[in-house]
């Protein structure tokens, strides 16, 4: 199975979605809580990566509830499986799948976070993901308005935020659809849609390192596929490693569109 995916995956993407999970365990559980995820219900995660939400899931959805995370990386999904049996989840499984051929059901709740922005036609995937809902089901989203920027203004984060759009788009993604997600839920037949965005940002910590990691992440790629060189990559890490060490400088995550509904 092949992706579009424009991050590297296994071990380097399981520690870069701990310290994503670690930044957005409060707005993400509260989506999720207001969004109506109960005891009792069955969960798919659609792109689940390393479960961090997915173990989230099987803890809202005790007792009598069970979660499937669905992955197309079988590496990061042993780390998940690993987390599983550390935490004590015996309601969570994860399998390998790729979200543009979803299979099983029906569910009480399917769930998506940054994934729809990596993919070609994500109303496919909306439209595969609705299939699955059992009726009055309830489809969870989260992704991104991609805009990565630092205070002061940082000319290095202006051209790293350029730098991963270019090489979503040229993969057949789109960096921006956070703010599409409410109309596709429309499209597909969801009512009274919620919409909440969040937008942390942070003055230390690993999580002020996000966007360096990234870059990191996506540099290989970035550079096989002409949009810049390894020795123009690691000028860029640095001055923006420079950025996150100064306590006086703001680093601002992309804004963050959650959405959710239920089908009638």
């Amino acid at each position: 199975m092949t992706t579009p995916y424009a991050l590297r995956g296994g071990q380097a993407a399981k520690q870069r979605l701990d310290i994503v999970a670690g930044m957005l365990a409060k707005p993400t559980r509260s989506l999720l809580e207001r969004a109506g995820v109960r005891a009792g219900q069955h969960c798919l995660d659609v792109g689940c990566g390393g479960g961090q939400v997915a173990l989230e899931l099987a803890r809202l959805v005790r007792p009598g509830g069970s979660v499937v995370g669905v992955d197309l990386d079988g590496e990061i999904l042993e780390f998940a499986r690993q987390d599983a049996l550390v935490s004590g989840a015996t309601n969570v499984s994860f399998q390998q799948g790729d979200a543009r051929q979803l299979e099983g059901g029906p569910y009480d709740v399917v769930y998506a976070r940054f994934l729809l922005s990596h993919l070609p036609a994500p109303s496919d995937i909306v439209a595969g993901m609705a299939e699955l809902l059992a009726p009055g089901g309830l489809l969870v989203l989260e992704d991104i308005d991609h805009w990565a920027y630092a205070y002061p203004p940082s000319s290095a984060y202006e051209r790293y935020d350029a730098l991963y759009c270019a090489l979503v788009r040229q993969r057949g993604g789109d960096p921006a659809l956070g703010f599409a997600l409410p109309g596709l839920l429309r499209d597909h037949g969801f009512d009274e849609v919620g919409l909440d965005v969040v937008q942390p940002a942070f003055l230390s910590g690993e999580a002020k390192r996000i966007h360096c990691i990234t870059l990191a992440s996506i540099g290989p790629a970035a550079v096989a596929e002409g949009l810049g060189t390894e020795d123009e990559v690691a000028a860029l890490l640095a001055e923006m490693e420079a950025v996150t060490v100064d306590p006086r400088t703001i680093v601002v995550l992309p804004r963050i569109v959650q959405t959710w509904a239920n089908l009638p």
